[in-house]
């Protein structure tokens, strides 16, 4: 996987040292405003796993994780619940078998939160006694 990865990297460097060149010489050959290069992403971004702590935290990094790769709604809350640890995975079925959450918005509401992580809270307690 490194490997592919430093072959990747290589190709892009190659691919923008030859697009500054084609934009150089566009522009000493042209009179016209000269083109605009675009930037490569070559950015990995991990998304977070959520245990129940830092609620406001975590919904903050999810959302900037959809918006960079544009992930489409219908797919948001599925992914999300992928990524919960153990601690919050009862209180999520819970939900999910009595009221469940229509859409990643239904979700991150704050009052969800609010009356959830009681809930949430009065489970794990009953699983700890």
């Amino acid at each position: 996987m490194e490997s592919r990865h430093s072959e990747y990297s290589s190709h892009f460097e190659s691919l923008e040292t030859a697009l500054t060149s084609l934009h150089v010489a566009a522009s000493k050959s042209s009179t016209s405003e000269p083109m605009q290069l675009f930037q490569v992403r070559n950015v990995k971004l991990d998304f977070s796993r959520f245990n129940g702590s830092n609620v406001l935290e975590w919904i903050f990094r999810t959302k900037q994780f959809f918006t960079f790769y544009n992930t489409p709604e219908e797919q948001r809350l599925t992914i999300a619940a992928v990524h919960m640890e153990v601690e919050v995975i009862p209180w999520f079925q819970m939900r999910a078998k009595n009221n469940p959450f229509q859409s990643w918005i239904s979700f991150t509401r704050p009052w969800n939160w609010n009356l959830d992580h009681l809930l949430m809270s009065a489970l794990v307690l009953l699983l700890l006694s």
